[in-house]
């Protein structure tokens, strides 16, 4: 991939899913159900994570910053610090500077660019943790479905690179 960033969605459900998938998935990645994505930082460590669950994600790099405004503005939630970490609607600048994130995260514009570049691992690594798993939709029509159906011959998971944005525009 060769990037610093890259979005991970989860493709498909838990069904014979090992135990050391299913936790690598839920607790490391944080993609408990099908279609729910996740920036992360790529790392070696990340990138071995994603090869062993590789058959049940898509992972390419972090889309161009209109398409992570996008996705923030339309699916974008953060984590209430609270022992519930319930998930809150990204509606204004308020609950980013509430979030105490970092001096320099106040705006939601701040928060884009953090996405998209990346540039200082613990900054970025609050930022992913506060956000909540994007909740995408599942592909609807026959044609998508079928791409991404684990039957097909013509299966597609895991590193997509750069297609990832065309991805993410189709499910969102």
């Amino acid at each position: 991939v060769g990037a610093k960033v890259v979005f991970c969605i989860r493709i498909r459900d838990s069904v014979g899913l090992s135990g050391r998938v299913r936790r690598i998935l839920n607790e490391k990645l944080r993609l408990k159900n099908a279609y729910e994505g996740v920036f992360l930082a790529y790392t070696p460590e990340t990138r071995k994570l994603l090869q062993l669950v590789e058959p049940w994600v898509l992972y390419g790099g972090a889309p161009s910053k209109a398409t992570i405004a996008d996705l923030l503005a339309r699916r974008g939630h953060g984590l209430d610090k609270t022992a519930k970490r319930r998930r809150i609607p990204l509606t204004d600048n308020t609950l980013i500077e509430g979030a105490n994130l970092s001096p320099k995260l106040i705006c939601m514009e701040d928060l884009v660019e953090e996405l998209s570049q990346g540039y200082e691992s613990d900054v970025f690594e609050k930022a992913s943790k506060f956000l909540a798993p994007f909740r995408l939709t599942c592909p609807t029509t026959r044609f998508e479905q079928q791409k991404l159906n684990e039957n097909s011959s013509t299966r597609i998971y895991g590193d997509v690179g750069q297609e990832m944005e065309t991805y993410i525009r189709t499910m969102l």
